[in-house]
């Protein structure tokens, strides 16, 4: 039955349609654009050698933008630095956050040994929420309007209809001959049109995109920074969204979504490239004051990750207190880093890594 009514829980949400029910052959230009920018990406990231800063930022980065799309706004400064210190403050949004970016390292670890299925879309949601969550229990659920209020769309109820549901989503992900990126946009709207949790749905869904693409054997690390393209555009991602459901119309959303990939893909490219560009000068610049040249295991320490510490640095290149200290002084004295102070921490941030990270 189509979708006829935004107030009524549309419990006739097709399942997804057939490998030949989609005519890929209509977005051969999209899709291969989508593909060979994130080969380049993923065969870029293998070589790298400043892989590790984008897998150490990134997916903190997309977890704050993901997040952001709930309205969940936090700042690089509790970010970064609640990421250093491994812990947080009574900041709800910054906990939201880290939360999120510690389901996207359960979901990995999980995926190692299991394929994607229901009970990892409830982990990575519990994860998410900080709760142990379950498919939805009662009704009144529904997306609205954020002018008037008025109803755009009620998802499925029923704990029978849902469960068949996410069956039929997992075994699309996990059997489907498609395309890896058409199925991957394909399974995210319906994940989003069953929307099976109280809450935490586009969140879960965004992450599940990152796993699928690892899963299907696209991306090596989790670089792929979606959620800020996606953020960026948000109007057209609710848009297709509404359209996929009220017509069936999926061309115009896998079309999008394979931008999307496009896009992202290319920021990572551009990020690597400029990484490597700001490394060879930082080297050099360090090189001047450093007798003997800047060690590279503080190279590594200060341009891994944006934000460091003198711990940070203890650790990382096996060294004294007063040897760190000095070190970080003096790449703040030649204006390589900047000092931060939050309370009783002191931070040396690298701005420029972080511009880089996150423009």
């Amino acid at each position: 039955m189509s979708f006829n009514n935004p107030s009524v829980p549309y419990n006739d949400l097709p399942f997804l349609p057939t490998d030949d029910f989609f005519e890929v052959g209509l977005l051969s230009k999209e899709l291969i654009g989508a593909r060979v920018a994130l080969a380049k990406l993923d065969q870029a990231t293998r070589l790298s050698p400043y892989t590790a800063a984008l897998v150490s930022a990134i997916p903190l980065v997309e977890a704050q933008a993901s997040s952001a799309i709930e309205n969940i706004v936090t700042t690089q400064d509790d970010l970064f630095s609640a990421a250093v210190d491994k812990a947080v403050s009574g900041d709800r949004a910054l906990a939201a956050v880290l939360r999120y970016h510690s389901a996207m390292e359960i979901g990995a670890e999980y995926l190692e040994q299991r394929p994607i299925n229901p009970e990892l879309s409830r982990l990575i949601c519990s994860t998410i929420l900080g709760v142990d969550e379950t498919f939805r229990q009662f009704p009144g659920t529904r997306i609205a309007n954020e002018q008037d209020s008025a109803p755009i769309y009620t998802p499925p109820f029923g704990s029978d209809v849902i469960t068949k549901l996410m069956e039929n989503w997992a075994v699309f992900i996990n059997t489907s001959t498609l395309d890896p990126l058409v199925k991957m946009a394909l399974s995210h709207y319906q994940f989003e049109a069953i929307h099976p949790f109280r809450d935490g749905n586009g969140r879960t869904g965004r992450i599940i995109n990152l796993l699928q693409l690892k899963a299907d054997g696209l991306l090596s690390f989790p670089v792929l920074h979606l959620s800020r393209v996606i953020k960026d555009d948000l109007p057209n991602y609710y848009r297709l969204l509404r359209l996929a459901t009220e017509e069936r119309s999926y061309q115009p959303w896998v079309s999008y979504m394979l931008q999307k990939v496009r896009e992202a893909s290319e920021i990572a490219l551009f990020q690597l490239e400029k990484l490597g560009e700001y490394s060879t000068e930082l080297a050099t610049r360090g090189d001047r004051v450093f007798k003997g040249g800047i060690p590279s295991s503080l190279l590594a320490a200060v341009t891994n990750f944006p934000y460091c510490t003198i711990n940070e640095v203890i650790k990382k290149c096996e060294v004294s207190r007063p040897t760190a200290t000095k070190w970080l002084e003096i790449l703040v004295t030649e204006g390589l880093l900047e000092p931060l102070v939050r309370g009783r921490n002191k931070y040396f941030v690298n701005t420029k890594v972080l511009r880089i990270l996150n423009p």
